[in-house]
């Protein structure tokens, strides 16, 4: 999950994100990553966006404390899908090893966050992994 302040990556900020990783056959949670992410100064949030989160002022906090660089924070994350890999336990639902498998909702909105910020921060083996894996979109309940 992403929280930002605007709709386009580069164009807003991506200001917290948070994953869990979890056991294929179980579903069980395995490990669990949520970091808030310092502001790009290029970037320009949307008045829509900041308006919401007027309303929401706990909510912006949370988004704002301990940010920390991107970069670090793609890193972090990098580290944290790599260590799940070397932890998960083989099954046959991966036979070639574990396969990160993003979901999201909406899959569209966060993942053009994701990737543009491991594009931007230069992690091209996740980036690279990231445009070959499956991407699950989930549908919101009625």
């Amino acid at each position: 999950d992403v929280e930002t302040d605007g709709e386009a990556p580069g164009d807003s900020s991506m200001l917290s994100i948070g994953v869990i990783a979890l056991d294929p056959v179980t579903f069980v949670t395995t490990g669990e990553f949520y970091r808030t992410l310092k502001r790009l100064p290029e970037a320009r949030p949307r008045n829509a966006t900041m308006e919401w989160w007027d309303h929401h002022p706990e909510s912006w906090a949370a988004t704002r404390a301990g940010a920390s660089d991107p970069k670090e924070v793609m890193q972090a994350l990098h580290n944290f899908v790599v260590e799940q890999g070397k932890t998960a336990k083989r099954s046959h639902a991966w036979e070639k090893g574990p396969v990160p498998v993003f979901v999201a909702s909406p899959a569209s909105f966060d993942f053009a966050f994701v990737y543009y910020y491991l594009h931007r921060s230069l992690l091209l083996d996740l980036y690279i992994l990231f445009q070959t894996v499956r991407i699950v979109l989930t549908a919101r309940g009625s």
